[in-house]
């Protein structure tokens, strides 16, 4: 009897174990996917908020080191999906984009010592793009991390508000180039007098607002260069910009200057 029930209580235990093993592989692509965001992050954030890396100077090869170091952790987790197959389109899609991300980051790395400058703008622009995905993981996967890193997540969240408020606003600027028009309003002399209304629907309030205007002849070449500017220009506010000037120009090219309150 007692030998039925010890073989009765190892078939039990075998089977909770088999039961536990296909439970953890029959997770998703998708689900393993999370868990190794979670762990690649989790494992970056460690060394970069490793206080012994405090002090190591801007392009230098510790620079390099320690960056590499730090994608690398997280490669190391995400690579395998490259060649996955997701449930969600639109997460692989995210999840391609992201480890794509990550891989310009180290490639990047290749000229932190040689071209700082160049290294920095790649680098900063990948950081900004990866995190707002990062937010979408958060908001549209539940991408979660332990609370020693909760701090962390929301430097990350709050850098992609910023990213995208910003490219908002790059947006609206641009928007409203486009819809100006300058037309003559005085040509009483060689020196015409051309203007132009437009809308202020940025969305921000601007301290000086400046068009560096450039004149274009019909095969678009450059004539010449002027500047109109208004100062304290609040959003949905109209304001009239103007210039004079005695070239014969087909077009203009405008670039936007400003400074917010």
């Amino acid at each position: 009897m007692k030998k039925y029930v010890i073989l009765c209580l190892v078939i039990s235990l075998f089977s909770l174990l088999l039961l536990g093993c296909q439970n953890a592989s029959s997770a998703s692509i998708d689900e393993q996917f999370m868990k190794s965001m979670t762990k690649g992050l989790e494992a970056r954030w460690a060394i970069s908020t490793d206080p012994s890396n405090a002090n190591i100077a801007n392009g230098t090869t510790e620079h390099r080191a320690f960056n590499t170091k730090m994608v690398d952790a997280e490669l190391s987790e995400l690579s395998q999906y490259e060649d996955k197959e997701f449930e969600n389109a639109a997460l692989q899609a995210l999840a391609m984009e992201y480890i794509g991300l990550l891989n310009t980051q180290k490639d990047s790395l290749e000229d932190v010592v040689s071209d700082f400058d160049k290294y920095n703008e790649i680098w900063m622009a990948a950081f900004n793009k990866r995190s707002q995905l990062i937010e979408q993981f958060v908001n549209n996967y539940g991408l979660k991390v332990s609370d020693k890193y909760t701090e962390t997540l929301n430097d990350m969240m709050k850098n992609s508000e910023n990213v995208t408020a910003a490219e908002q606003e790059k947006s609206a600027i641009q928007a409203m180039l486009s819809a100006m028009q300058f037309e003559i309003v005085d040509d009483s002399s060689s020196w015409k007098k051309y203007q132009t209304t437009a809308v202020n629907i940025s969305g921000t309030d601007f301290t000086n607002f400046s068009l560096t205007i450039n004149l274009m002849d019909g095969e678009g070449a450059i004539l010449g260069t002027t500047y109109a500017s208004v100062a304290n220009w609040t959003n949905e506010q109209k304001a009239n910009f103007e210039f004079t000037t005695d070239k014969q120009f087909a077009t203009t090219n405008l670039t936007a200057n400003y400074t917010v309150n």
